[in-house]
């Protein structure tokens, strides 16, 4: 099977549970499940899981694929983040 239909096929399989996690009609679509559910696609699971089993067994120094993941007492309170400023470049007159 090539990728897409294996893809296809994980979608399918998924979208039944989100729907059930979420308690969601069936006309909704998968990436909104997904995003209400905070959960991710499959196949990008997979991709992780292997990324990480090949930086495990130190069959690959891809180490910008892996992401560190943080708790949540870790991270930067919102209210301690720098704040952006922006400057119009033309007026609006």
């Amino acid at each position: 099977m090539d990728f897409l239909m294996k893809r296809n096929r994980l979608n399918t399989l998924q979208r039944g549970f989100t729907q059930k996690i979420c308690k969601s009609y069936r006309m909704i679509f998968l990436n909104a499940v997904l995003v209400v559910s905070s959960l991710l696609p499959l196949d990008l699971r997979v991709h992780e899981f292997a990324a990480l089993y090949k930086h495990k067994k130190r069959l690959s120094n891809d180490y910008l694929e892996l992401g560190t993941r943080m708790s949540y007492l870790e991270q930067h309170h919102p209210s301690t983040l720098q704040r952006v400023t922006y400057e119009p470049l033309e007026d609006s007159d």
